[in-house]
């Protein structure tokens, strides 16, 4: 068979018998030359598990061992992937094998056996002198049939290698660092990453034996930068299983170093403080907040501001250990900065609905409550449905005065990143209020919340009449909610109860909640002591299940009486002709 495949007769996807490679060992002539996939017998033979006929191969002396197939691939490089050493020891044994060379995606067979985690082939190759500095330099596209258990370890050294795989082997890590000829743990690769960096950003970076870990703490050099202007910092802080007192010796070391990289700016805008406030890891934030830092009075627009992670993961303690530490004037704790998502401190805590939040904020910065970013903080908690931060606003001294409508910068649009405490769930204009366009007085109508309507009224007497896209003023909406004390107060507060949108629509709106006629639905308005009717009541028991399915019920009666005019005096008629409708 061996014959028939170097003679082009047997396809080349064809897995070659070990059996009949065996028997035509004496064909010498052949034994050195490449099939359409460029391998020779020896790459077979190892392909074929056949360790026998490796051992023979390997030691013949008509055998070239370093025969690359199109791959740039000796046979060495399918060796070291074997779950044994025994074939990689066989090639080894043989002087004339090379160990430091690189196929065509600039891999050596040490960043192959590292890769595919077998110790055993690392030790193996180690001993006889690969060099664990050689970095990988990718000259071709091409794949190689060798499978890795890391797509990324085309790039950097063996050691870099060892840190981007999943698993981290304690085995391997500490052959290479511990090596006759150590690897450096400070090399760059193409991206100015050194083991030490990636290592400090591994999520299993706890796993690693506390020999591997001080030692790669003592010799990590704290002061080299990626490309990307990321320390080493950047990459702990952004890892949130690393234990606090591994990231507690980091910044110890960072003060010794004589360069302090926590106040370092990355490509992102984002310091080490960020990226832990951002990742919600209060422990390590604290222990950056405790370092001493400069005061900061320039303000980079690219700086991203902690303030605003804390806000967006709604995280009060950190927000206040911020403002705390540095004021609302310093770069890391601006209040009243956008950032580049347009939002600001105090409207991620409205979107969040952080009443606790936006209090602390109004106590350290009045000012922030005023003007059109605390308005639109305000819009932003009445479409996230915040009732309390919607009152905790007004109480503020923020205008309610405002309309919320799609056009505004806040369009259901995922400004939120991927922080975790917002949800898409809560992008959803769970009230209409989005679609309508209404005011922060027709919001607290609709919710049925008496206090509310009181303080939007109080602070903006104004909002009584005002009326949304619809035309609808917010007695309409107090017909729809059927609350009578909600109705008597707008009416005792200015309510022009029949200028809400057209008299038929109002008319036809009412029907559908049971009232009977005109005079009915004025002494809905005028009447502290009305009583809802028994038909009313029952309407009113079936909205919270019904209001479920569809809280914007209201926008489907509103649709309806816009295409159907239903000219009657009988009241009851239009509510049977609606409901058969609906």
């Amino acid at each position: 068979m061996l014959r028939k495949f170097f003679l082009g007769s047997v396809s080349t996807d064809e897995k070659p018998n070990p059996e009949s490679i065996d028997k035509t060992l004496n064909i010498h002539a052949t034994l050195n030359k490449h099939n359409a996939k460029g391998d020779t017998a020896l790459h077979l033979a190892i392909k074929s598990d056949n360790l026998p006929l490796t051992k023979s191969l390997a030691t013949s002396d008509t055998i070239h061992l370093n025969e690359v197939n199109l791959s740039d691939e000796t046979p060495l490089f399918y060796a070291v992937t074997k779950p044994i050493a025994a074939y990689t020891e066989a090639l080894l044994a043989n002087k004339t094998t090379k160990i430091n060379i690189l196929n065509k995606r600039g891999l050596s067979p040490l960043h192959i056996a590292v890769a595919n985690g077998n110790e055993f082939n690392v030790k193996k190759l180690l001993e006889y002198g690969a060099n664990p500095n050689l970095m990988s330099y990718p000259t071709s596209t091409l794949k190689t049939s060798i499978k890795f258990s890391s797509s990324s370890c085309a790039n950097g050294t063996p050691l870099h290698t060892a840190f981007q795989q999943n698993n981290l082997s304690n085995e391997i890590i500490e052959s290479l660092i511990f090596n006759s000829k150590p690897a450096n743990i400070n090399e760059k690769n193409i991206l100015n990453q050194t083991p030490f960096f990636i290592a400090m950003g591994h999520q299993s970076l706890n796993e690693l034996s506390e020999k591997n870990k001080y030692f790669i703490l003592k010799t990590g050099d704290m002061n080299v930068l990626t490309k990307s202007n990321e320390s080493i910092l950047h990459a702990a802080a952004r890892n949130k299983k690393m234990p606090i007192d591994m990231f507690k010796m980091l910044i110890d070391y960072n003060n010794e170093s004589g360069v302090n990289r926590l106040l370092q700016i990355d490509n992102l805008g984002e310091s080490p403080l960020y990226c832990a406030i951002a990742n919600d890891d209060t422990e390590k934030a604290n222990r950056i907040l405790a370092q001493q830092q400069p005061d900061g009075d320039i303000y980079d627009e690219n700086r991203k501001n902690p303030l605003h992670a804390a806000s967006k993961n709604n995280n009060l303690k950190l927000a206040k250990g911020l403002i705390n530490k540095f004021g609302i004037g310093h770069p890391d704790s601006y209040l009243d900065i956008q950032d580049k998502s347009h939002r600001t401190p105090l409207q991620y805590a409205s979107i969040n609905g952080n009443v606790d939040m936006i209090s602390f904020f109004y106590k350290k910065d009045k000012t922030c409550f005023e003007g059109e970013s605390a308005e639109e903080a305000l819009r932003l908690a009445l479409v996230h449905n915040k009732p309390q931060a919607v009152a905790k606003l007004i109480e503020c001294g923020v205008n309610p005065d405002v309309h919320v409508n799609l056009g505004q910068s806040f369009e259901i649009s995922s400004s939120l990143s991927s922080f975790s405490s917002i949800s898409d769930e809560e992008l959803i204009d769970e009230t209409g209020i989005l679609e309508n366009g209404d005011t922060p007085l027709h919001y607290a109508v609709k919710k049925g919340d008496i206090a509310l309507a009181k303080l939007c009224l109080e602070k903006s007497p104004y909002l009584i009449n005002s009326s949304n896209k619809e035309n609808q003023t917010p007695a309409f909406f107090a017909i729809d909610t059927l609350s009578p004390e909600m109705a008597y107060l707008l009416w005792s507060k200015g309510s022009k109860i029949l200028e809400s949108v057209s008299a038929d629509t109002l008319l036809l709106h009412a029907a559908s909640k049971g009232f009977t006629s005109e005079d009915d639905i004025k002494d809905f308005f005028q009447n502290p002591e009305y009583k809802l009717s028994q038909t009313q009541l029952t309407i009113k028991n079936s909205m919270g299940e019904e209001n479920k399915k569809n809280i914007n019920m209201h926008n489907m009666y509103a649709k309806y009486a816009k295409k159907v005019v239903i000219k009657t005096d009988n009241a009851n008629e239009v509510h049977r002709k609606i409901v058969s409708k609906i």
